[in-house]
């Protein structure tokens, strides 16, 4: 039921719960009031004349009673509170004062003396009892013969005999004797009907069944009208429960029949005395926020529309989120109670906001300003205004479909348009700005700590306020240590308040209990106040650190701590099986790293802590612990043993690498300035989080390790950085930035390679990155766009630098002169005379015998050589290289085999031997299949070796 659009109403934002308003344009539920009006109207129009000289109730008996339907906080008490206030002209209704059910504790005789207190307490009834002596007289005598049936009653139980059937017989009456009070009441004060208001009856549960019987049986008059006010569902509760265990109580065989009936009677029973047509619905809160004719006052003058504060809250607890993948973040306030209560907690914030967004609400259509409002926070003005243009000429264009060439020229006349708008106002927001909104997340933060279903609020706004206060503090913790980020610290007691929404216990338990220590288990929550992915595993790899890391054996001299920070910045140490140590490849740095940098200027320290505590979001990060049990998923023949691996000197670093990370944390400092970065929503973060961890087992699982190379490791965190950029794009694409919510759903790639072809790169990612006036650099519009500024970020500057290097120098391999070519040739000849000759000697049947431990050196053999040459053992990998790589590769293997193994690499490579696919052998066999057919060309001249 929507408010009349029609009527102003006044809500004074200092009033907090006062139930009594001084004027009706204070009253927010006019239409509430409207149908009471009409059904008082009604019951008016049946009342018979008080000079009637029937005084039987029979004749008039009906139930009248209108029910005023609504749950807790909804404003019902205020609706019978203010109804004199509102009828105040209306020379025909005695109104009491509601009747408090709390007083309502033994029986229908206290009630019935209630009710007659409220008669006598009324004002209009005290001043005709000394104004009108006749009637005053005809009134104590009726009151008399009342009180003398209520003695009655009460001594029923204690009487026998005839004393008892005298005084049942009073019992008998007692309806008539009220009947009869009531018309006294009307003579004396010249009112024609008593409306008596009973607030919430079913607040006492365990009298409420009562309370309504005395309804039922007393107040059947037509000169009262019981206005009662309750939760209809609680009431039909409460009385089919009633009737429920009056039916079971002899036979509880009966159960399930006597529940039907129960709710049955119930029905009836309510049907009858609370009439259908007779209930009003008070409503919803979202009602009077879409009212815009309910205005916010302060001291009389008048602020804004209560729905412009619903609009604003939205804003600050949104920001730029676009809703998409259930990530808008709802406000808990669902009655008229919290709105008004927090209304009062921020008063003196609120007559501020319209000076401090120098916004004029009314140039803002009601479909546009909470998108306004939203880009006010962390855009100014005048690019918030070109950016709504943007949207309008946008939406245009998009719509164009008889000509495909027109719409994208108007995309492009868009872009150029916002452009050029933007181009002379100041990136900076107003200096006032930043600390005002500071204040609303702190009254955020402090009201909804005590709100059960505000858990995902409080966290939200109170890591708002402590990121912006960190951004300048000198004494730094992880940007992500709150705990927001934390989901085993959100079971902690001082939030057991919250409700649990994400349930976490049953998966991570399956998931985790093979690999971490039972005590960590037991610590897993059952559930969590926000949602969460599952923590990261990591991809385990076996590398020594005396082994080569090859990345490439061309990589440049300067690039080499470049190559260092990035292997530290994904490869974690710290964690061991119970037999021996293992390395494990995470995301969670990278991930910690990126955040970082939008939160606050970073320095070598931060980057080097980061580097030295477990990944953000890893096992290793939450179970607090460095003992895992991962052997389980690996060959143990191929494990290194405890002596083989240290750590420590890994992680010592060098000249090169802090000079990497010194270089980074400056580079990172002066992008910040350059694309003015401002502290990121942590609702935002929150949600790149989910999405970019719950990808992360697209590129990053526990499979029975290859042997990674550096520049595959380096690939995946490049793959990483992906994510979390596709992540904020697929959550700022929106009308905050003007953009049609088109959003890539799929998967990941699996590679880095050609990320710009991707539907991530071209759905998410494209639309903030254009070209205007044929510049190479994408254009800055001022949006404060996060997804803008990745594209520039320091990191995947340096990751794509590391991997171009790598392709550049496979390409220029590639690219040999004529005279080059032949000698490989010849050289390729003479090797194949080799493996032929070799061949035929390695398949005399007593050589043909093996053990399983030749087959695991040849393993090993092939892991090394792949190691050192840089080269991925994967089938795609293999087929794109050179053959003079290949040709490297396998007079490599060839050569590291003794005599035992030549005869397995001759089975191998040969086909004798069945090879598993995904294994060392395997690859060794593909890459001299393809070797072969490169030499074949290459000497039948029909392309290139």
């Amino acid at each position: 039921m929507g408010e009349n659009p029609g009527i102003e109403i006044e809500l004074p934002i200092d009033q907090g719960e006062q139930a009594h308003q001084p004027e009706p344009k204070n009253l927010l539920a006019q239409d509430v009031y409207k149908k009471i009006v009409e059904h008082l109207q009604n019951s008016l129009g049946k009342t018979p004349s008080l000079d009637s000289p029937s005084d039987d109730l029979d004749d008039y008996r009906s139930h009248e009673a209108i029910l005023i339907d609504g749950g807790r906080g909804t404003g019902k008490s205020s609706v019978l509170v203010n109804l004199k206030t509102y009828l105040e002209g209306n020379k025909d209704l005695l109104i009491l004062k509601p009747l408090d059910p709390t007083l309502l504790e033994n029986g229908d005789d206290l009630l019935l003396n209630v009710i007659v207190a409220a008669l006598m307490r009324d004002k209009t009834v005290r001043g005709a009892l000394q104004n009108h002596e006749k009637e005053a007289e005809a009134f104590y005598e009726q009151l008399h013969k009342l009180g003398a049936a209520l003695e009655g009653i009460q001594k029923q139980k204690e009487q026998y005999g005839l004393d008892k059937l005298r005084a049942f017989m009073g019992n008998q009456s007692l309806a008539e004797n009220v009947h009869l009070l009531l018309k006294k009441t009307l003579s004396l004060t010249g009112k024609k009907l008593v409306v008596l208001p009973i607030d919430d009856v079913d607040t006492s549960l365990q009298l409420a069944f009562e309370n309504i019987e005395v309804v039922r049986k007393y107040l059947t008059s037509p000169f009262v009208v019981p206005l009662i006010s309750g939760d209809l569902s609680l009431y039909d509760e409460v009385i089919w429960r009633e009737f429920h265990g009056r039916l079971t109580h002899p036979k509880a065989a009966i159960e399930k029949e006597a529940q039907t009936r129960a709710k049955d009677l119930a029905e009836e029973y309510q049907r009858k005395v609370l009439p259908l047509p007779r209930r009003v619905k008070l409503p919803a809160l979202t009602s009077y926020l879409q009212n815009q004719k309910i205005i916010l006052t302060d001291n009389g003058v008048k602020i804004f529309p209560l729905g412009m504060l619903q609009y604003w809250l939205d804003a600050l607890l949104n920001e730029r989120v676009n809703g998409e993948e259930n990530s808008r973040l709802e406000t808990p306030l669902q009655t008229v109670r919290e709105m008004t209560q927090f209304i009062n907690g921020c008063k003196h914030l609120i007559p501020k906001l319209k000076d401090h967004l120098d916004l004029d609400f009314n140039s803002c259509s009601p479909q546009t300003l909470p998108t306004m409002l939203k880009r006010l926070l962390f855009m100014p003005l005048g690019v918030a205004m070109a950016v709504q243009d943007f949207e309008e000429n946008l939406n245009k264009a998009v719509t164009v479909e008889r000509h495909r060439r027109d719409g994208r020229t108007g995309k492009e006349r868009a872009y150029r348009s916002l452009g050029a708008s933007t181009a002379d106002i100041p990136e900076n927001l107003k200096k006032e700005l930043r600390p005002y909104i500071q204040q609303w997340q702190k009254v955020i933060s402090d009201y909804f700590q005590y709100h059960r279903k505000g858990g995902a609020v409080y966290f939200t706004a109170f890591t708002n306020e402590k990121w912006h206060a960190e951004s300048n503090d000198s004494k730094k913790i992880s940007v992500l240590a709150h705990d927001m980020f934390q989901p085993l610290e959100q079971n902690n007691k001082k939030y057991e308040y919250f409700d649990n929404i994400s349930s976490i216990n049953k998966v991570w338990t399956e998931i985790f209990s093979p690999i971490v220590p039972q005590a960590w288990i037991e610590r897993i929550p059952k559930s969590t106040i926000l949602y969460f992915p599952v923590p990261e595993k990591g991809q385990r790899i076996h590398v020594k650190p005396s082994s080569s890391w090859s990345f490439n054996p061309h990589v440049p001299e300067d690039l080499q701590g470049k190559a260092e920070l990035a292997r530290q910045l994904l490869v974690h140490w710290s964690f061991f099986s119970p037999n021996q140590r293992a390395n494990l490849v995470f995301h969670g740095r990278i991930f910690e790293l990126i955040i970082a940098s939008l939160v606050r200027d970073i320095s070598e320290t931060e980057i080097t802590e980061i580097i030295n505590r477990p990944p953000f979001h890893s096992i290793s990060a939450l179970a607090h612990t460095n003992t895992l049990n991962l052997s389980e998923a690996f060959d143990a023949n191929e494990d290194e043993s405890r002596e083989d691996v240290s750590t420590e000197d890994s992680l010592k670093g060098d000249h090169e690498t802090n000079e990497a990370i010194a270089n980074l944390a400056s580079e990172i400092n002066n992008w910040r300035q350059n694309n003015n970065i401002q502290v990121p929503h942590s609702w935002l973060i929150h949600n790149v989080l989910n999405k970019s961890f719950n990808q992360i087992s697209i590129f990053s699982t526990n499979k029975k390790p290859n042997n990674p190379s550096l520049f595959e490791i380096i690939d995946s965190g490049m793959r990483m950085f992906n994510s979390v950029w596709s992540a904020f794009g697929s959550f700022e694409k929106g009308e905050v930035f003007g953009l049609p919510r088109i959003i890539s759903y799929v998967n990941m790639s699996s590679s880095s390679t050609n990320f710009e072809q991707h539907p991530h790169y071209r759905q998410n990612i494209l639309p903030f990155l254009q070209k205007i006036n044929d510049r190479a650099q994408h254009h800055d519009f001022k949006t404060g766009s996060y997804t803008f500024a990745l594209e520039s970020h320091p990191l995947r500057t340096l990751l794509r630098e590391l991997l171009t290097n790598n392709h550049k120098t496979q390409n220029n391999s590639t690219n040999k002169n004529e005279n080059e070519r032949k000698i490989s040739i010849k050289k390729t000849h003479s090797l194949s005379g080799f493996f032929e000759t070799a061949m035929e000697s390695l398949t005399e049947p007593e050589n043909l015998k093996k053990h399983i431990t030749d087959s695991t050196k040849l393993n090993k053999i092939i892991n090394a050589t792949a190691r050192e040459q840089g080269i991925a053992l994967k089938i795609g990998t293999i087929k794109n290289l050179p053959s003079h790589t290949m040709l490297k590769f396998l007079t490599s293997v060839s050569d590291k085999c003794d005599d035992s193994l030549k005869v397995e690499f001759s089975n191998v490579i040969n086909g004798i031997k069945h090879v598993e696919p995904g294994t060392p052998q395997r690859h060794l066999r593909y890459m001299h299949e393809q070797y072969m057919e490169h030499l074949k060309a290459a000497t039948s001249g029909s392309g290139p070796a």
